[in-house]
């Protein structure tokens, strides 16, 4: 028996896709989107709230200051990181 390599035929055949072909979609109703079945819990909103604040106390005023300077905020990624985000 000859080894792999040496039998391209073999490595030309194409295998059968696991997934539906998109002409099998047709006709199928489409399901809603995952979003209308999204909330987030009461935990992640605070935190979300701690982000937002955050950022709107401690990036968003120096931002474009950081960005005309080529400055990279240290200190603030650090408080970023006690606060849990990243860092």
């Amino acid at each position: 028996m000859r080894a792999f390599f040496l039998r391209p035929e073999r490595r030309l055949r194409r295998r059968p896709s696991p997934r539906p072909s998109p002409a099998s979609w047709r006709g199928r109703k489409r399901e809603q989107p995952l979003t209308d079945h999204f909330d987030l819990t009461d935990d992640q909103r605070a935190i979300q709230e701690v982000a937002r604040r955050f950022t709107a106390d401690a990036i968003t005023p120096f931002a474009a200051e950081w960005d005309e300077a080529h400055h990279f905020p240290r200190d603030v990624v650090k408080a970023a990181a006690a606060l849990g985000f990243g860092g």
